[in-house]
């Protein structure tokens, strides 16, 4: 199904050393101490994330051992609930496909507890849907990504940080197939921020949750909350979602980055 594509997937266990800590909650001190560069929008970026999937690396799945069941269990083991859900239930399957920069063509799929590296997440990723009903593709959805681990997971002082939170998220009415893309023509609430974990830390959990968007979810009705100029540190998803009608995530996975290896 790949055919022509230079594909990487990034596999990884659920790295038992980096996750096995009762409170496994990371900080991004990159996200919190030059928290200006962090906040610089990308152009390209988001350009890309109006533009939805490119043509170029649509058709790339997750490996067939990849369920909602194993999703599931993923989040629980990574300690993701409760540190970020109360309860995770996914029905649906989020694809998150990264752009690998310098390699055209190449394209790198997350798979839960990837471990990735800050080159890697330069960019927006690119999202999909899989295990959809036609209601499912119907639907508008609403992403948005956190981490939890910032500091550092023994520290996370300033956690949770938001590094995506985008609404309007639909699929092409004429797409067909699986998995579906989601496309979106809208500007984000929170523009994407690359992972940028501190040096010395352990590496980040970066968690992707996908909320099916109700009719009143618009930045006018949200902006009390959440706006371009809220803080991106001490957020928490999962007040956000109670507050605004979110409910729980549909959908979700999570990759893991640590700070460069030359970062000192």
């Amino acid at each position: 199904m790949v055919g022509l594509l230079a594909r990487t997937v990034a596999l990884s266990g659920l790295l038992a050393s980096a996750l096995g800590r009762a409170t496994h909650r990371l900080v991004d001190p990159q996200a919190v101490a030059p928290l200006a560069e962090l906040q610089n929008r990308d152009a390209s970026s988001a350009d890309h994330h109006r533009n939805g999937p490119s043509a170029a690396i649509l058709g790339l799945v997750l490996a067939a051992n990849v369920t909602t069941d194993t999703v599931r269990d993923a989040f629980y083991d990574a300690k993701i609930v409760p540190d970020v859900l109360p309860s995770f239930d996914p029905t649906l399957l989020l694809e998150v496909n990264f752009t690998n920069p310098g390699l055209e063509n190449s394209s790198v799929i997350v798979e839960p507890g990837a471990l990735l590296t800050r080159n890697q997440t330069k960019f927006l990723p690119e999202f999909y849907i899989s295990n959809y009903t036609q209601d499912d593709a119907a639907k508008a959805y609403v992403v948005v990504q956190v981490d939890p681990d910032a500091h550092t997971p023994q520290d996370p002082d300033v956690a949770q940080v938001r590094h995506l939170l985008a609404g309007n998220y639909t699929t092409d009415g004429d797409s067909a197939g699986d998995p579906l893309p989601l496309f979106n023509s809208s500007v984000a609430v929170s523009d994407w921020v690359r992972p940028s974990p501190p040096a010395g830390s352990d590496p980040h959990r970066y968690v992707l949750l996908l909320y099916p968007q109700p009719e009143n979810f618009t930045v006018d009705s949200i902006a009390p909350l959440v706006n371009a100029s809220s803080p991106i540190t001490l957020f928490n998803i999962s007040e956000f979602a109670e507050l605004t009608g979110l409910g729980l995530p549909v959908a979700g996975t999570y990759f893991l980055t640590g700070p460069d290896a030359d970062s000192t």
